[in-house]
């Protein structure tokens, strides 16, 4: 080891007390902490030099990434420059080209190479686990549409997100004359003859319009019905049940009004 580098080391070693003693240490507390960080340094610089001295291989390829970034390791910059007296230079680019020098160009190349077959199995890994996942989404999700109700076409286009969307709408409960269960629960113990989709003039108030002050306003009202949309189910005896557009759209069944309704 060089001159410099063992008053370096010294120095650095000098400036320990006082530096834990400014985080709160005294006494045998304090000794303890910087033997252990002195000898923590002297492991620190003696296997900088050993990995340029011996060159073993393992050791060099985890040297490598400090240099790609040596201008933020400058301890270990100033330890290779001295040892070996190769310039690093001020930029990330020079320490590659310092490390390049002292353990040849053929050694990065290798560690580069390395690097992408270590990237390459990781995308395949991360690959495979995706492709896994999505196999047990596939499957959860058939079971989910299982009953034929669903258009399993139509559902295999939606997005993720769409998915996500018609889940949570398929999910949510309500008390059904005094049972709570989910919209698709529901669903399924209904008998459902076709769907249709109409304005919101079923909607339309006496009391609202009583409650008016113009016709101008009465218009305007009947207007914003007129232009609205009402998803429904038709079902036994007559009866009707409104669902969200994003459940209607992927019911398996025939949509009996499919004459455009007027638009406003």
């Amino acid at each position: 080891m060089n001159e410099k580098i063992i008053q370096w080391v010294k120095e650095q070693k000098e400036l320990l007390n006082a530096e834990f003693i400014g985080y709160g240490y005294s006494d045998e507390a304090l000794v303890q902490a910087v033997t252990r960080e002195e000898q923590t340094l002297d492991k620190f610089v003696a296997k900088i030099i050993n990995t340029i001295d011996l060159k073993r291989n393992e050791d060099v390829e985890e040297l490598f990434p400090y240099f790609e970034n040596l201008s933020n390791n400058r301890r270990i910059a100033f330890i290779f420059r001295e040892h070996t007296k190769i310039i690093t230079g001020s930029s990330n680019k020079d320490g590659i080209e310092a490390f390049k020098k002292c353990f040849g160009a053929d050694v990065v190349k290798s560690i580069l190479s390395a690097r992408r077959k270590a990237k390459e199995i990781l995308a395949k890994e991360e690959q495979k686990k995706e492709d896994e996942k999505k196999v047990q989404e596939d499957k959860k999700e058939a079971v989910y549409f299982s009953n034929n109700i669903w258009d399993k076409q139509k559902i295999s286009q939606l997005t993720a997100m769409q998915k996500g969307r018609l889940k949570n709408s398929l999910d949510k409960k309500y008390n059904y004359n005094g049972t709570v269960m989910s919209v698709k629960d529901y669903l399924l113990t209904l008998t459902i003859l076709n769907k249709e989709i109409t304005d919101k003039m079923s909607q339309w108030s006496r009391r609202k319009v009583n409650n008016m002050s113009s016709l101008s306003e009465e218009n305007e009202y009947e207007a914003k019905l007129k232009a609205g949309r009402l998803y429904r189910v038709n079902l036994e005896n007559d009866y009707l049940y409104e669902i969200p557009k994003i459940i209607f759209d992927v019911l398996d069944l025939k949509l009996i009004n499919e004459i455009p309704l007027e638009q406003n």
